[in-house]
């Protein structure tokens, strides 16, 4: 069947098979990032528009009420069945939030830069000093660790087409490069933090500190699950899919490293260091490690050591003997990022008590107190993922982030400053609150009899409530398994 997509204005063709379910060669083609109820027609994010053919669809009120209304169809429950032309809506990305950094902390220095680089005047060999190049240049940075061939291979003519005046970049006792003349204060590196749902990745200059550019892209990996169980279970069911997940964040952060460098005129040669950091499933992903154990009891991690590799290694946009560093993680629920919130808040160096919470799929815990750290994760969601909330989205333009009830009033901020499309994480919690407030919510999550209830007028003429029962109980289940997890400290805490 000749299938034609539309999207962001572009048209594509393909030949599908007759009976093909949409979304699934829509995944496959790359003309949809998928979806969050995987494939169940409750979440509506693979919603497209028919423009031209039938498009038979599961049996679903929903679906159908839906077509029937808008012209849109849900791509999980329709199945192509003869030629069709569809328009796949433009979707912005919710990664702005999550990557407003601006800077690295006051307190860096170049000392703390992963690599370093040092300027070398050195004296010329003669007949009295037969010292060898290599030899030379390690006794004059104090180091003792090898280099790789190549760097070898160039050596002898770097030294001497630059009058022995070069540049040393090592990190720890590891030679990487030498490069001809003074280039001491050329330096970058990436940071990425690898999320479940989102990849966060910052451009660094290494001498200054400051952050030169930050991409957010969705998480690629989506079309095979939407939480990390779902991911680490198309593994199982098919030993190819960790590759095919570990190409799929690889490709995306590559894409990022090169759209952040050419934003800003600088070479891939110039990329010395590359950080991971995200939960152990990811961590595990993005090497291409086995993470079938994480699922299963006793829940064994293969490493949670800090693992250190080559650019080359896994062909990444940068120098190809720069460090790429995943940092270490904690178990098998307990990653690298929970580990960061802990180092870069210091809680672990206050006095009294301190406790942090990581809420998404999962919220990692941490208690802080009495020179002990406790950590765990629970259960929380997906709270916030939209599978069972409708209208629910991420956390981009056109979602409201916050309800307020002013005076008389019930206010909106949608995120963008556009008519709202539906609603994030932080705007659901608000929305709980005010309802609360309002008297239309019990202390159990369920909505106010209307007819018993006394509303004000304004509330009366304005709130609109649509099953959104299960909406309310995915937070308030989140919550639950939060407040859970961290009630438990104080007793072993003590």
């Amino acid at each position: 069947m000749n299938v034609e997509v539309i999207k962001n204005g572009k048209h594509h063709r393909f030949q599908v098979k007759q009976g093909s379910n949409l979304m699934d060669f829509l995944l496959k083609a790359g003309m949809m990032t998928g979806t969050e109820c995987a494939g169940r027609g409750i979440c509506g994010k693979c919603r497209v528009l028919v423009h031209s053919g039938e498009v038979p669809h599961a049996a679903s009120d929903g679906a159908s009420q839906l077509h029937h209304n808008t012209g849109y169809i849900l791509a999980c429950q329709s199945f192509v069945r003869g030629d069709l032309i569809v328009e796949v809506p433009s979707s912005e990305e919710a990664v702005d939030r999550k990557v407003g950094l601006h800077q690295l902390p006051q307190t860096y220095t170049v000392a703390d830069a992963p690599v370093k680089k040092r300027f070398l005047s050195l004296a010329k060999p003669s007949l009295q000093d037969q010292h060898p190049d290599f030899e030379r240049i390690l006794e004059k940075i104090g180091i003792t660790g090898n280099a790789p061939l190549r760097l070898l291979q160039h050596l002898p003519k770097t030294l001497r087409d630059s009058g022995f005046n070069i540049t040393v970049v090592f990190a720890g006792n590891r030679l990487l490069d030498v490069e001809p003349g003074d280039t001491w204060g050329t330096g970058y590196g990436f940071v990425f933090d690898i999320g479940t749902t989102t990849i966060a990745g910052y451009l660094i200059d290494l001498y200054s500190g400051d952050v030169l550019g930050v991409d957010g892209k969705a998480n690629p990996q989506r079309i095979l699950g939407a939480d990390v169980l779902s991911r680490v279970a198309s593994v199982t069911e098919r030993f190819d899919n960790l590759s095919t997940l570990q190409s799929l964040i690889l490709a995306e952060i590559t894409q990022s490293m090169r759209g952040l460098l050419e934003e800003r005129g600088i070479a891939g040669s110039s990329v010395y260091s590359l950080v991971i950091v995200g939960n152990t499933t990811m961590t595990h992903l993005f090497l291409g490690i086995d993470p079938r154990n994480l699922a299963l009891s006793p829940f064994i991690p293969c490493c949670r050591k800090r693992i250190t590799l080559k650019g080359s290694e896994l062909a990444l946009p940068m120098h190809p003997e720069g460090d790429v560093s995943v940092l270490p993680n904690i178990s098998a629920y307990l990653g690298s990022d929970i580990l960061s919130v802990i180092l870069t808040t210091g809680m672990h160096t206050q006095e009294g008590y301190s406790l942090a919470v990581d809420i998404g799929t999962n919220a990692e815990i941490v208690l802080s107190g009495k020179g002990r750290i406790l950590a765990c994760a629970a259960a929380a969601g997906p709270a916030f993922a939209g599978a069972h909330i409708h209208n629910g989205m991420r956390a981009g333009d056109g979602a409201i982030e916050a309800v307020r009830m002013i005076g008389s009033d019930i206010c909106l901020k949608v995120i963008g400053n556009t008519p709202p499309k539906g609603i994030c994480g932080s705007g659901l919690i608000d929305a709980i609150v005010t309802l609360l407030k309002a008297g239309l919510l019990d202390q159990r999550g369920r909505l106010a009899d209307g007819e018993k209830t006394v509303l004000p007028p304004f509330l009366k003429n304005r709130i609109r409530v649509r099953d959104c029962y299960a909406g309310i109980r995915s937070p308030v289940r989140g919550r639950a398994g939060e407040r859970t997890g961290y009630r438990c400290y104080p007793k072993r805490h003590t």
